[in-house]
Parts: structure tokens; C-alpha cells; sequence
């Protein structure tokens, strides 16, 4: 139930940081790289979770 929140805020972060970059001229490159990150960290996060099992 929590790995969707998580992988929603991380993706939030990036798209963030991705979509912000171009409004920032000096560091440009530096968020740009973190947006990009954070993106796949979300989908390593929802790809890699281990979900509990219900029994």
C-alpha cells in the first residue's frame, strides 16, 4: 500500500526538478541530472519493492 506513495512522491520530486531546470540558468545541468534521477529511482522503487503478501 505504500510503495504507490512513495513512488508517486519520488516521480512528484523529479518531475519537479526536471520541469523547473529550464528556470534556472546557473544550475541547469545539476537539475536536469536530479530530476532524471529521482525518475528512475521512483521506477526502481516501484519496480523492486517487495510487496507483502496477503493471507
Amino acid at each position: 500500500m505504500y510503495k504507490i506513495t512513495v513512488a508517486m512522491y519520488l516521480a512528484a520530486i523529479g518531475a519537479i526538478f526536471f520541469f523547473a531546470s529550464p528556470f534556472r540558468i546557473l544550475e541547469n545541468n545539476i537539475a536536469t541530472f536530479w530530476g532524471i534521477a529521482f525518475m528512475i529511482l521512483s521506477a526502481i522503487t516501484w519496480g523492486f519493492w517487495p510487496t507483502p503478501k496477503k493471507q
